[in-house]
């Protein structure tokens, strides 16, 4: 009998093969992180990166800050406040080895709001020993980084009704000397509770009259001499020197109008003046350019230049020159 050549049903079979299912292929891996910034300036370089990568409002983030550095720079501690522009850092771990040309903060920060969220870290200073600008201190800063915050889902909204049904009230056995102890101890904390309120009231009475009197616009007006005299802006840390300069006429507008400002962001102080009457409409709209100009040069990485730092310098004088409680009390 003649047999079938083989040549066809090798073809079919690896035909078959190619067109089987392919379920073994490795799915792709969805990025666990997301690099915010990455820079780099003569022997250094830097990293920022996040996670999770599509975050949520109210959700704890975690911020990771790498930067390397070849042998025999110099590496400087970076100086982190409470906040890298919208996000404020709840938890911070230094895990720096500065003498290997390492720094690395692990940060746990939340995003202010839903919606875009602007960042920004402080410059990372170092001294090459080598190369150029050998021995002398050098910046490294991370560009302005900006991230998408998504709000709650609707299923992940609270509700009051899952709370369910409240516990019925539990009856406690009392006797005549249980009652009488508590009508005892209860006498003496109210007694204490009175002792302390005498004491703490004449301790309050005794410190006022002992502090003198400071005038918030004196105040204000030595603390921009001061400002000035550090040089910040000579040195190159605008950023800084705006900082400092918008915390004195945030700190002025508190002691003179009771508006919490410091701790406020530009939005939120912005609707706290809203209505009230220590800020008419003039006053307002200069404190929202102030505020304005001062966010883009502290967020967004804009250098003003020599006319411009003068025109905030003016402007925040002026701010702080304003007293709305002497106006009110006038009028």
């Amino acid at each position: 009998m003649a047999r079938a050549p083989l040549g066809p049903s090798i073809a079919l079979l690896v035909a078959l093969a190619a067109c089987g299912d392919d379920s073994s292929a490795p799915a792709p891996v969805a990025a666990k992180e997301r690099v915010l910034a990455q820079e780099s300036l003569g022997p250094v370089a830097a990293t920022l990166t996040m996670e999770p990568v599509a975050p949520r409002f109210g959700e704890r983030l975690r911020v990771v800050l790498e930067v390397s550095a070849e042998p025999g720079t110099a590496l400087e501690p970076l100086e982190l406040d409470a906040r890298l522009g919208h996000f404020r850092i709840r938890e911070k771990k230094d895990e720096s080895r500065p003498e290997r040309g390492a720094l690395r903060y692990v940060l746990g920060v939340e995003a202010e709001r839903s919606g875009p969220n602007i960042g920004r870290v402080p410059p990372i200073r170092f001294r090459p020993s080598s190369g150029e600008g050998a021995g002398t201190e050098r910046e490294l800063r991370l560009a302005p980084f900006e991230v998408e915050v998504a709000g709650l889902a609707p299923g992940e909204q609270p509700r009051l009704d899952e709370l369910g049904a409240l516990l019925p009230p539990i009856a406690m056995p009392f006797d005549d000397s249980t009652v009488r102890i508590a009508w005892v101890v209860g006498c003496g904390v109210l007694l204490a509770l009175a002792g302390i309120a005498w004491w703490w009231s004449r301790r309050r009475i005794a410190i006022a009259a002992a502090e003198p009197v400071i005038d918030p616009s004196l105040e204000a007006t030595l603390a921009i001499d001061a400002l000035l005299a550090a040089g910040l802006v000579e040195q190159g840390r605008t950023a800084e020197f705006y900082v400092r300069l918008t915390a004195i006429v945030r700190r002025h507008v508190e002691r003179t109008t009771g508006v919490h400002a410091p701790e406020q962001t530009t939005e939120e102080f912005l609707r706290a003046m809203d209505g009230h009457a220590a800020f008419p409409p003039e006053r307002r709209s200069g404190l929202t350019r102030f505020l304005a100009a001062a966010d883009l040069v502290k967020f967004a990485a804009q250098v003003p230049g020599a006319s411009e730092v003068d025109d905030a310098v003016d402007s925040a004088r002026a701010l702080c020159a304003a007293s709305p409680r002497g106006e009110e009390a006038a009028a």
